[in-house]
């Protein structure tokens, strides 16, 4: 990697209508390493992007989104809550993961549905 003094010389030099091999042979760098300054502009290094760990509870999401669409039909006090559906999870599925990864998910998905079910009025 190129300093930044070196970098802005390759640009004054590209400025000055220097060709890129006369740069190249100027300032003994290769033709690709001065063309890839010359075309950069931002210097900033990229932070590294870690891909979400899976979760406890992502082999049961499916059965969770069937009983909160089921209580879509119901009314309010008859829906799940985070806890009844972690007690339901542990009795029936065997789950062996915390409240508050089903807190989070239900949350998530509430919050999601209740997103789509309104809008704004003009």
């Amino acid at each position: 990697m190129l300093k930044m003094s070196q970098v802005n010389y390759i640009r004054d030099l590209s400025n000055s209508r220097y060709r890129i091999a006369e740069i190249s042979k100027k300032l003994k760098l290769d033709h690709k390493t001065v063309r890839k300054y010359l075309g950069q502009e931002d210097f900033s290094p990229t932070p590294p992007v870690k891909p979400p760990a899976p979760s406890k509870l992502d082999p049961y999401k499916p059965k969770i989104l069937e009983w909160l669409a089921e209580d879509q039909h119901v009314r309010q006090k008859q829906q799940h809550t985070a806890k009844r559906i972690l007690d339901r999870l542990r009795e029936e599925e065997g789950f062996d993961g915390s409240y508050s990864i089903v807190q989070r998910y239900v949350k998530s998905v509430r919050h999601a549905q209740q997103a789509r079910a309104t809008q704004e009025l003009v």
